[in-house]
């Protein structure tokens, strides 16, 4: 059950999410800064599951400590789609609100694509409400 935040990043399959940005979160949660109940939502062109999505973020964090790495994983979630596609995007939606258990949730959108993206994925998440 979602009970926090829910950090959306848009091309989460991509080399910043990897080496940088789930690094961080993980090292947010090891100092117990975390936001309680947070979920994490990649999505991305790339075809992966859940599982694959973890593994691939695990390997960016091998150097660290992983005494918590399966808590902190489980948070980990992920969406095949192409953020240029407003079909992709609602999928997105529904998906998470299958994990916000249909509530209102804070939601934050992390945008790790090229800047030339910003607008259109702006627009499409405007379109969706």
């Amino acid at each position: 059950m979602v009970t926090g935040p829910t950090l959306v990043i848009f091309g989460a399959s991509g080399d910043l999410t990897h080496r940088k940005l789930v690094p961080a979160l993980y090292s947010l949660r090891r100092k117990g800064r975390f936001p309680k109940g947070m979920t994490i939502v990649g999505f991305a062109r790339s075809e992966n599951s859940d599982t694959e999505f973890r593994a691939l973020m695990r390997d960016g964090v091998a150097e660290s400590d992983l005494s918590e790495w399966d808590d902190f994983a489980s948070t980990l979630h992920y969406v095949t789609g192409d953020f240029t596609r407003i079909e992709d995007v609602k999928a997105l939606d529904e998906r998470l609100s299958k994990l916000e258990n249909g509530e209102e949730s804070n939601r934050v959108y992390y945008l790790a694509t090229a800047p030339r993206f910003y607008p259109t994925i702006v627009k499409h998440l405007g379109e969706i409400g």
